[in-house]
């Protein structure tokens, strides 16, 4: 395989492999990274101030816990947002409709979305691929598919899990295998 197929950061979220991530303590354990809804996360320096070009896969899996005593909207699985700048790559979880959402914002064509109903409640597998052309977004194989075109724009902030500062809640569930690749797969 030829090396610009390899992923450019495998996350095993287990506290062996803790050294790429700079994790809020309560985090990762257990081979799974856990979220509480409140502080726990884990930021990725690595993709601080990333340019990420036309060419870009995240794949993962998350699960959503069950939420009492407060209303979310949209959670942050995966951002690069900046708390004072809007992510240019997201996955988030919309609580209230059950869907799992992509989002990217390229130099041409500014932010699009794209939403995948979820069908259930347990371990979700996603695909998040931006190929230049189209933000596609596989959730346990269901697809959906948006036109962008350009760059993905250089945000301000690292790739974070289970949180984002700017409109986006803290995530309330599971994480495990993620990938991140800098090139089609």
């Amino acid at each position: 395989m030829p090396d610009q197929l390899f992923p450019r950061c495998i996350i095993t979220l287990n506290k062996s492999g803790v050294q790429i991530l700079r994790n809020i303590p309560g985090a990762i354990g257990d081979g799974v990274a856990y979220f509480n809804g409140y502080y726990s996360s884990a930021i990725i320096p690595l993709f601080a101030n990333n340019d990420f070009g036309n060419k870009f896969v995240i794949t993962f899996r998350y699960q959503e816990t069950a939420v009492t005593g407060r209303t979310y909207k949209s959670e942050a699985l995966i951002s690069n947002v900046g708390c004072t700048s809007p992510s240019s790559v997201a996955v988030t979880f919309n609580r209230t409709a059950s869907e799992t959402v992509g989002k990217i914002r390229t130099s041409l064509n500014g932010t699009q979305t794209a939403a995948v109903k979820n069908n259930k409640v347990s371990w979700k597998q996603v695909q998040y691929t931006y190929n230049g052309e189209h933000l596609i977004v596989v959730v346990d194989g269901e697809v959906t598919h948006v036109q962008a075109a350009g760059d993905i724009e250089i945000a301000q902030g690292a790739i974070q899990l289970g949180v984002g500062c700017k409109g986006y809640d803290r995530f309330t569930g599971y994480m495990d295998e993620l990938y991140i690749y800098k090139c089609l797969v």
